[in-house]
């Protein structure tokens, strides 16, 4: 396997050869989040949009390949989507959310901190205002825990998800759902963010995709 890892905007290649194998062989190689957007082939798009949202799908930021791309605290490693903490992997094929478009391990390299966050620039709310966000989800079944955690924030808001990975049940299947949840503007900018909460040094964990952020129905301001 080959994977590539963005930390900072020191960029390390891992090869390993087979499970048990000998520790990865690290090479520094030189680049940067930025120059990742220069490549041709990006992430393909959520026929369903993104609502308010600037790239919610991603669809802005280079394809990872059949694998995936661990990215550290600091990198906005999408246009508008910034890592606030420890690591997540960018992942491409690895999993088969629906329409193929990339998605998000929450839980990134243990060995550089795992369990991160990830957050969507402020976006225009208007205070009192209520907004549905709208995300697949679906966990990395690869390893433990079986039960992934994760929790939605905005406006000084948030909720707690859960994904069982049991029998299969998992991204590397296809097995996503459509979740959604709705808060309230407290101002005139927004931020989203989503965060892990499984047990430290996990490296498989939740996964998000397809995100969107819409007016909630029936929705006036206070």
């Amino acid at each position: 396997m080959i994977r590539i890892v963005f930390a900072g905007v020191a960029a390390t290649i891992l090869t390993s050869l087979a499970v048990g194998a000998a520790a990865p062989i690290r090479v520094p190689v030189r680049a940067t989040a930025e120059t990742q957007y220069a490549k041709e082939q990006k992430c393909p798009r959520w026929s369903g949009g993104s609502g308010m949202l600037h790239d919610g799908d991603f669809s802005e930021a280079p394809y990872p390949g059949s694998s995936w791309i661990t990215y550290g605290r600091g990198v906005k490693f999408a246009p508008r989507w910034t890592v606030r903490r420890r690591t997540i992997d960018f992942v491409g094929g690895y999993f088969a959310p629906p329409q193929g478009v990339c998605s998000i391990d929450l839980d990134g390299d243990f060995a550089l901190g795992s369990i991160g966050k990830i957050a969507h620039e402020p976006f225009d709310t208007v205070e009192g205002t209520r907004y549905t966000v709208t995300f697949l989800f679906s966990g990395n079944g690869f390893s433990a825990p079986t039960v992934k955690t994760m929790v939605v924030r905005a406006a000084g808001q948030s909720q707690i998800f859960t994904w069982n990975v049991s029998n299969g049940n998992d991204a590397q299947n296809g097995d996503f759902q459509t979740e959604s949840w709705t808060f309230t503007a407290r101002g005139p900018k927004t931020r989203l963010e989503f965060a892990s909460h499984d047990p430290a040094r996990s490296c498989c964990g939740p996964v998000i995709a397809a995100i969107a952020v819409e007016l909630a129905p029936s929705s006036t301001p206070r």
